[in-house]
């Protein structure tokens, strides 16, 4: 899979960033591209290789709207 914003590869993200993103939704501080903050704890994601953007994935289903991307830089 490909980021539809960069054309950069996706791979998942590990237990470690996925806790480490999850302590940002829980402080209020990781939010989607348009600014909105992310809602609720992520239960898996994808990543950027270049580690700047993260696609959340929920229930299986990878969320990969431009708008729900989360910068993570």
């Amino acid at each position: 899979l490909r980021c539809p914003l960069t054309s950069h590869r996706l791979r998942a993200v590990d237990e470690d960033g996925l806790a480490a993103a999850n302590e940002r939704v829980r402080a209020a501080t990781l939010t989607h591209a348009g600014g909105e903050p992310v809602a609720r704890p992520l239960e898996a994601a994808l990543v950027t290789d270049d580690g700047a953007l993260l696609y959340a994935v929920h229930e299986g289903i990878a969320l990969m709207l431009p708008e729900l991307a989360i910068p993570l830089t």
